[in-house]
């Protein structure tokens, strides 16, 4: 049976909503950091200027202070809104329901092929996640397209497919996909990391060179307080997005995946009480990785 790769659209519209829902609060937190520290480094730069210069222009000091108070806004705004918590939980929320509609499509545990009424079953439980994770999905603005069910025709026409269908299916859009996007996030992150530390060390070593050598030859800018101020700020979105405990976990979580696949196709024969276990425990590889996601996102 010819199965295609699935799409977002063959996943049901609670997850579509949850995905979309969390991207959106993503965005709209990354741009007010963003947007904060862009006025908090347009005050530093301002401040740096030397006061022999600054003085003759009147309201410079003025100006100075209205960026920050600007920044204070920006600050206050994020904690009032907390677009990152409902990132936070909706990734999670969308997390979940992907992984139920994988064990629906599988015939796995909690969605076995002998049960009765399994459609409604699988809908209440995509219900019971989008309750408790308590976001407004109904009221927000938020618009999936045409999909407009829980459990869409792509996902019964996996589950009625042959065992062998589902098993291949799984291993390769599934287990293969996620060991992939494991493997690239840990390398963007590494890399991502590795720059930030290249950027914070010569932050340091520039502000070094001009106290040193520099600060006493020319004081009309002090570029010692905009690269500390450079090397802070990065320091701290670092430290916010967790690259080295991620790198860590992704690699980990991709590692027991590989493992897991490897032990399931060395089996001579395989039956649904082998597939079943597979799926259980791939989900819960990749369900431990998101709450671990979710801890450390819920520390800051």
């Amino acid at each position: 049976m010819n199965l295609k790769k699935p799409e977002n659209n063959d996943y049901p519209v609670s997850f579509l909503k949850n995905d979309l829902l969390a991207v959106t609060s993503k965005n709209r937190y990354v741009r007010l950091t963003w947007a904060i520290l862009s006025l908090m480094l347009m005050a530093t730069v301002m401040d740096a200027v030397s006061k022999k210069i600054t003085e003759p222009l009147g309201e410079y000091d003025r100006i100075s202070g209205f960026i920050l108070l600007a920044s204070l806004i920006g600050t206050l705004t994020v904690q009032c809104l907390k677009p990152e918590k409902t990132w936070y939980m909706a990734r999670a929320a969308a997390e979940s329901i992907k992984s139920l509609s994988w064990c629906y499509m599988m015939q796995s545990d909690p969605f076995p092929a002998s049960m009765p009424d399994v459609d409604n079953v699988f809908i209440g439980r995509c219900s019971k996640v989008d309750s408790d994770a308590k976001l407004e999905l109904a009221s927000a603005d938020i618009s999936v397209g045409s999909n407009t069910a829980n459990v869409t025709n792509h996902m019964k026409a996996v589950r009625d497919a042959s065992l062998d269908d589902r098993c291949q299916y799984y291993l390769e859009n599934r287990v293969g996909e996620q060991i992939a996007w494991y493997n690239r996030k840990s390398a963007t992150f590494a890399g991502s990391s590795r720059n930030n530390t290249i950027i914070i060390a010569s932050c340091q070593v520039v502000a070094a060179i001009y106290l040193v050598f520099i600060s006493r030859h020319f004081d009309a800018f002090n570029i010692n307080s905009l690269m500390v101020f450079a090397a802070t700020s990065i320091m701290s979105l670092q430290e916010m997005n967790k690259y080295k405990e991620l790198i860590q976990t992704y690699r980990f979580t991709a590692g027991q995946l590989a493992i897991l696949r490897e032990k399931f196709e060395g089996l001579q024969v395989k039956d649904k009480q082998d597939l079943n276990q597979l799926v259980e425990s791939c989900e819960q590889a990749m369900s431990r990785e998101h709450s671990i996601w979710l801890l450390r996102r819920g520390e800051q």
